[in-house]
């Protein structure tokens, strides 16, 4: 288990920071509103199906590939659904934002010598608009998809890959991410220091672990 408190980090000990992109870096409210709300209201209307029936549906294909690539890429689900994912965004682009503290965090990053690294299960379209909208590409050292290596972050092939192009000692490393499964592939990996969220969405409900710590400010860290 992972449960040591964010206060217990020695940052002098810390030569890597690996942070992933939305439940973490950003508020996951986009994603909900773009997953269970807008798209299966467009599917709802297409099939002509009342909108619960629409959501059972989209989560029926998607629950045999989940925490797959696949599962993540934009180009899978438009053929599935017939739908433009980027124009299904842009309605609620509003709700692309930092979680809050986030950007404190990443400023205060800098204090550190340590490689910043966005490692993310994004499609590289949305992957790439968010970073430029959100302005936080400066902070970072490194951005990562797991589209860039053909296995999602669930996946040991990903962090054989990202090793492999990075170069970085797991044991001197810090992850954090919102999704058990991804943290559960890093610990298996050997990622010494592992942290989930305790809001990733800021209008959802709590996220909670038994096995990893969840952070409910960045601010708990002692930068």
């Amino acid at each position: 288990m992972n449960l040591l408190p964010a206060a217990n980090i020695d940052f002098s000990q810390i030569d890597w920071v690996l942070l992933d992109m939305d439940g973490t870096l950003l508020d996951l409210y986009f994603d909900e509103q773009v997953w269970n709300q807008r798209l299966p209201k467009r599917y709802a209307a297409a099939k002509n199906l009342p909108l619960e029936r629409a959501r059972e549906a989209i989560q029926a294909l998607m629950a045999p590939i989940r925490g797959t690539l696949q599962w993540y890429c934009f180009d899978h689900w438009e053929k599935m659904t017939g739908f433009d994912l980027i124009e299904i965004e842009n309605e609620v682009y509003e709700h692309v934002k930092p979680r809050p503290g986030a950007v404190q965090f990443l400023e205060n990053l800098r204090d550190i010598p340590a490689t910043i690294v966005l490692a993310t299960n994004a499609d590289r379209r949305s992957l790439n608009r968010k970073i430029s909208h959100t302005g936080l590409e400066p902070y970072l050292d490194h951005i990562v998809s797991s589209h860039d290596f053909g296995h999602a972050k669930e996946s040991g092939e990903f962090w054989s890959r990202l090793q492999t192009k990075l170069d970085f000692n797991p044991q001197k490393a810090l992850f954090i991410d919102d999704n058990e499964s991804v943290l559960t592939a890093a610990q298996a990996f050997g990622i010494a220091h592992l942290f989930s969220i305790s809001f990733p969405n800021s209008q959802g409900e709590r996220n909670s672990s038994e096995q990893f710590y969840c952070l409910e400010s960045f601010s708990e860290f002692p930068l």
